[in-house]
């Protein structure tokens, strides 16, 4: 996938995670939100290490990880900032035209995905 896309989902995801408020009742503390990232910073690089150290050829700087490896760890980056826009009050019927526009982000990126693979497996 072309790296602008990849960039664009990623702040939409960070942009859905910022805006939503949190549950009544639950709270993240700032403590739990460094150690959370701290966590996820760590893992990463020991899976990045992993990786390197198990199947990169001798003298390769080249690293690449595919994002299967990412999925359990995924969701880490995402409790650090998770919340802050709740402190936000947004207009109901601004608040519903994002979300349909992010609905609708969704369909085409899945249809700019599969047209992707399509075109490069020859499907």
């Amino acid at each position: 996938l072309p790296l602008w896309f990849v960039g664009l989902y990623y702040a939409s995801l960070v942009a859905v995670a910022w805006f939503e408020p949190l549950p009544q009742g639950v709270r993240f503390s700032p403590r739990l939100r460094l150690a959370t990232g701290c966590t996820f910073l760590v893992a990463y690089w020991l899976l990045l290490l992993l990786v390197y150290i198990t199947s990169t050829p001798s003298g390769s700087l080249a690293l690449f990880i595919q994002g299967r490896y990412l999925i359990p760890i995924s969701p880490l980056p995402f409790f650090c900032f998770a919340g802050f826009g709740g402190r936000f009050t947004v207009n109901p019927a601004i608040r519903m035209r994002l979300a349909a526009a992010w609905g609708v982000f969704l369909v085409l990126s899945l249809l700019f995905v599969v047209t992707i693979l399509k075109n490069r497996y020859g499907l």
